[in-house]
């Protein structure tokens, strides 16, 4: 698989990774600074599992170190597709950048996913999209996958920035995924795609040493965790639109192996919720990393480090039983996501843990 960096287009996606991650590393520490001197932190309160003001802007550095990556290294700007992505993308980082700094109503946090989720669409010039695991939707009215993707998008903007409880978390799953989608991108020969994937790899990277360290920290924020989510639903569906309709359910079921506990935990949380009477949006305990966290005792970092490896096992799973047993992998499919709302129920009841307390 290496031999794939060792091209003229390889090389492209390694500068883009680096330059990113250097520039993300160069200009954190300004950012930390300048937060602090113009009172744009995260204070400590009820919820807070710190106790000092910590800046919230790592998005920021994100959003400079992937653009001036893409730019350098992509022909994204000659792209028909560019001023849609751009857009989108611009639109995710400026809502959470209000939101860290000023928490906005539900209702305009979700304008601002919902209109980059449709600009994605818009990006690729389709006239309808298929539903995962059902090949047959082509058949079916176009508004229906219009509609299904929109709230993918948006739900997928929302599993990250719900698992963005913990230091380390959600820079290891950003990482982690976009190196997935950027090497998949690489080898299809969608080099725009592959530099922005890569791009955000490094940036994530550049910022988590920052994240990690008890003095002069920086958290991701909501610009940086929409920014992820956002970018990750417009790989997610390029993944599967790449696929031939002969592989197509087998490929919807390795997307939901690589976004798999994100995804699961997002849905498990927002049904526990409802169950008892509570706004899927409440603060609470029930994540897969308060759960490991409380029980355990763990770091946040080694804690990250558990569940993403949890993660990785899930993607090699799906990708073996893929290769394996093809034809029944939508019941396999369902089998893993009832087993993981199921599991972690028990889970909490077993282990006795308040899903209540204190964040």
């Amino acid at each position: 698989m290496w031999t794939i960096f060792t091209n003229e287009l390889g090389g492209q996606v390694l500068l883009a990774f680096f330059s990113s991650l250097l520039v993300a590393l160069s200009i954190t520490p300004l950012i930390i600074r300048a937060s602090h001197i113009h009172d744009l932190t995260a204070k400590p309160n009820y919820r807070s599992s710190h106790q000092a003001q910590i800046a919230n802007s790592g998005g920021i550095a994100l959003f400079i170190s992937t653009t001036i990556a893409v730019l350098f290294f992509s022909r994204l700007l000659e792209a028909s597709n560019a001023l849609f992505i751009i857009i989108a993308a611009l639109v995710l980082f400026f809502t959470g950048v209000i939101d860290d700094y000023k928490p906005m109503p539900v209702i305009i946090k979700f304008i601002g996913q919902f209109l980059p989720a449709i600009l994605m669409l818009l990006s690729m010039n389709k006239e309808f999209f298929l539903v995962p695991f059902f090949i047959y939707s082509s058949e079916w009215p176009s508004w229906v996958g219009y509609f299904f993707w929109v709230l993918s998008i948006v739900a997928i903007i929302n599993t990250y920035n719900f698992i963005d409880g913990i230091d380390a978390l959600i820079f290891q799953f950003g990482t982690y995924a976009n190196l997935v989608f950027g090497i998949y991108f690489l080898l299809a020969g969608e080099v725009n795609l592959a530099v922005i994937a890569f791009a955000l790899a490094g940036g994530i990277l550049g910022i988590y040493r920052y994240n990690v360290r008890q003095h002069k920290k920086i958290f991701l924020g909501d610009s940086g965790s929409l920014l992820i989510g956002g970018l990750i639903g417009l790989f997610s569906i390029k993944f599967l639109d790449l696929s031939a309709n002969e592989i197509y359910i087998q490929r919807s079921a390795l997307l939901l192996g690589i976004l798999f506990v994100p995804v699961a935990d997002f849905f498990r949380v927002i049904i526990e919720r409802l169950t008892v009477g509570k706004s899927p949006f409440s603060a609470d305990r029930r994540h897969i990393h308060h759960i490991v966290l409380d029980h355990f005792k763990y770091s946040h970092q080694k804690t990250s480090m558990i569940i993403l490896v949890f993660q990785m096992l899930i993607t090699g799973v799906f990708y073996l039983f893929n290769m394996l047993i093809g034809q029944h992998i939508v019941l396999f499919s369902l089998i893993m996501l009832l087993s993981y709302l199921i599991g972690f129920r028990f889970l909490e009841k077993h282990w006795n843990i308040s899903v209540a307390t204190k964040i």
